[in-house]
């Protein structure tokens, strides 16, 4: 019988899909490794069906649950399915929720970005692949306890397939260019990018990817520019592009891993901190955070027509990310269960 993780984490239209996403990577890369992943947690329907689709299993919360409740629905999955660990990953989650549920069946590992919880001491450990990891503490845990960077970077399967196929193409300015900011931009300010890029870029074939509630409020400018449902995985998009703008989560992160030059629009101030860090290791340029039209047009604008800048962008993204980055993440998460 093979060993079971229980993974933790929700996707609606609140929290959007880079929770699920990164924890769908994490859950391959640890089926590759010879281990299976229950999912935990609130799905509304496009993000079930993603999760139905990438066939692992899935347990649905039907509501809202408080701290105690939810601690203990997880805890009874984790006992009738005699799983050997829990991958935890939301900002919901606080120190409190933490040791309710260490108390109540055993420490979980937290995927943590920003190292504001407090009390670490009840993780069994970290895992935090964005680039300004090592500058956080998360005492008391030791060394051993932390995955810290890119080389830990949980990339989905197919992107890791996709990043050996796929060559950078050099050109003046992308004939094709992917924009997707995530699950929570709101469609004024998707259509705002739209406006810059029929002016910038008119005979530049645009695919804009937002949430299917609001891809009817969204106006193509231009014949040569789509607008379409956010899709369960991004790969076949971003084989497509030239580049991409996308939004201050977890998309950047996969366009380095790729090596596709990628532009950032930030959509809220945690987002646009890191992204400041992201771009200055030269792995993604920062479009700011969109509020200011005029700004945004300019910053697209400089972005889209500086082959040289797009060029660094993609081998810098491919010399920081390692491409066994997801197994070597998933050697270790299997290690802390020994």
């Amino acid at each position: 019988m093979r060993p079971l993780w229980l993974i933790r984490c929700d996707a609606n239209a609140e929290v959007g899909l880079g929770h699920l996403g990164r924890c769908l990577a994490v859950a391959e890369a640890l089926r590759e490794a010879g281990s299976d992943s229950l999912f935990v947690g609130r799905f509304e329907a496009d993000f079930a069906a993603a999760l139905a689709n990438s066939g692992f299993a899935f347990s649905l919360q039907q509501r809202e649950m408080t701290p105690e409740e939810d601690s203990a629905f997880l805890e009874k999955r984790a006992v009738d399915n005699n799983a050997v660990g829990i991958l935890v990953d939301g900002y919901r989650f606080d120190t409190e929720w933490l040791r309710r549920l260490s108390n109540a069946v055993f420490a979980p590992v937290l995927i943590d970005d920003f190292g504001t919880r407090g009390d670490y001491s009840l993780c069994r450990g970290i895992v935090n692949f964005t680039v300004g990891a090592s500058e956080i503490s998360y005492a008391p845990l030791e060394a051993s306890q932390l995955l810290l960077g890119p080389s830990f970077f949980a990339a989905r399967k197919a992107l890791t397939e996709l990043r050996l196929q796929k060559p950078y193409r050099e050109m003046a300015r992308p004939e094709r260019l992917l924009v997707c900011l995530g699950g929570t931009a709101s469609p004024r300010l998707l259509q705002l990018v739209l406006f810059a890029l029929a002016e910038i870029l008119p005979d530049c074939e645009v695919r804009l990817l937002a949430p299917a509630a609001d891809t009817a409020q969204i106006s193509a400018s231009t014949r040569r520019q789509a607008v379409l449902p956010i899709c369960d995985s991004l790969v076949p998009h971003f084989h497509w592009a030239d580049a991409c703008i996308s939004g201050g989560g977890l998309i950047k992160y996969e366009c380095a891993y790729l090596g596709l030059p990628v532009g950032i629009i930030s959509l809220n101030p945690s987002q646009q901190k890191e992204t400041v860090l992201f771009s200055s290791r030269g792995l993604g340029y920062d479009l700011g955070n969109g509020c200011e039209q005029d700004l945004l047009k300019q910053n697209i604008k400089d972005f889209c027509e500086n082959s040289l800048l797009r060029q660094c962008l993609s081998h810098q993204g491919s010399q920081t990310f390692p491409a066994d980055a997801p197994e070597a993440l998933a050697k270790q998460l299997i290690l802390w269960t020994k």
